[in-house]
């Protein structure tokens, strides 16, 4: 589980243990969206908001990054590690070999995300 506010302090991000992520507007004290994506067969790690607060970004332990639009929350973007485009190994024992991601976050001036895995590996994203 991991939570995140945006800079302005309206919203609050929440990574929840059903792997999923809420919304909820602090004003309200209600959650104004979810976020269940089918792309989530593995554990949900720490999202966060974009400095402007109107993308989400979220790793998890099958090595993939997503990247959300929270005014609708449509998924904008799946990175997924190069490990996986192979076709000579099976998923099963690519994601096994494959480092989760553990953290992502926004850099300040919002041009890119850096993530951190289980293997020690920073990796930047833009």
């Amino acid at each position: 589980m991991s939570l995140d506010m945006t800079n302005d302090g309206k919203y609050l991000l929440c990574v929840t243990r059903e792997n999923g992520i809420k919304i909820v507007d602090m004003r309200q004290k209600t959650v104004i969206n979810k976020i269940l994506d089918e792309g989530y067969d593995r554990e949900i790690c720490r999202a966060s908001f974009s400095p402007d607060g109107s993308y989400i970004v979220a790793g998890s332990t099958n090595g993939r990054m997503f990247f959300w639009n929270t005014n609708d929350v449509s998924l904008n973007k799946i990175v997924i590690d190069k490990r996986l485009e192979s076709e000579s190994k099976n998923f099963d024992e690519l994601y096994s070999q494959l480092a989760h991601i553990t953290c992502a976050i926004w850099n300040p001036e919002a041009n890119f995300v850096v993530s951190g895995d289980t293997h020690g590996v920073i990796t930047y994203y833009d």
